[in-house]
C-alpha cells in the first residue's frame, strides 16, 4: 500500500505474530493486541436510531469464535437442532445440481418468526464443486428455513458448512 494514503496507513502497526530473535515466539496473530483493543461495527440502523457503532475488543470476538466452534451440530435430513445463540452445522454429503436450490432447516428454541432472522454463512466442507449463495431465510417460532442455491456449473459433490448466530 506504499504511496496511497488512507487513515490506516500512517503509522499504524501491522498486526503480526510476536517474534523474539528471528524466532516465532507466540503464532496467534493477534499476539500485539491487547484484549481492551476495540474494533468498531456499523450497526446499520436508520439514520438517527442509537447505537450507530458499536465495539467489540479482541477477547469478545475470539470468545465469540469460540463459542461458534464448541456448539456443532450434523445434518440429517437437512435438518439440525442448535439451541445455542451461534453454532456450526454440518451438512450430510450433498449433490444438488448447478442452478438449484438446497433448503436447510436450523432448529434452535432463540428463533421466534418476528425476531431478526439469523447471521449465517455457507462454506465448504468436503464439497469441491459449484458455488453458493443464500436466497433466503425466513423464521418461524423455533426455527429458520435457509435456503440456498448453487450457483456454480456442476452440481455439490460433499458436505457443507453452516455457521449461524442469531
Amino acid at each position: 500500500m506504499s504511496g496511497s494514503g488512507g487513515w490506516l496507513t500512517n503509522g499504524v502497526q501491522k498486526v503480526q505474530a510476536a517474534v523474539q530473535n528471528g524466532t516465532t515466539t507466540d503464532p496467534v496473530p493477534l499476539t500485539l493486541l491487547p484484549s481492551t483493543a476495540l474494533f468498531s461495527g456499523d450497526t446499520e440502523t436508520s439514520a438517527g436510531q442509537q447505537p450507530q457503532t458499536v465495539a467489540a475488543s479482541s477477547f469478545d470476538i475470539a470468545s465469540a469464535a469460540a463459542a461458534l466452534i464448541q456448539n456443532t451440530a450434523t445434518s440429517t435430513v437437512h435438518t439440525a437442532t442448535l439451541n445455542t445463540t451461534s453454532g456450526l452445522m454440518l451438512t450430510e454429503a450433498l449433490t444438488t445440481a448447478a442452478g438449484s436450490d438446497y433448503t436447510f432447516q436450523l432448529v434452535n428454541s432463540l428463533i421466534t418468526a418476528t425476531s431478526r432472522i439469523p447471521m449465517v454463512q455457507f462454506k465448504d466442507g468436503t464439497n469441491t464443486a459449484g458455488s453458493a449463495r443464500l436466497k433466503s431465510i425466513t423464521n418461524a417460532t423455533g426455527t429458520a428455513t435457509l435456503v440456498f442455491t448453487n450457483t456454480g456449473t456442476a452440481a455439490w459433490n460433499g458436505t457443507k458448512i453452516i455457521t449461524f448466530h442469531v
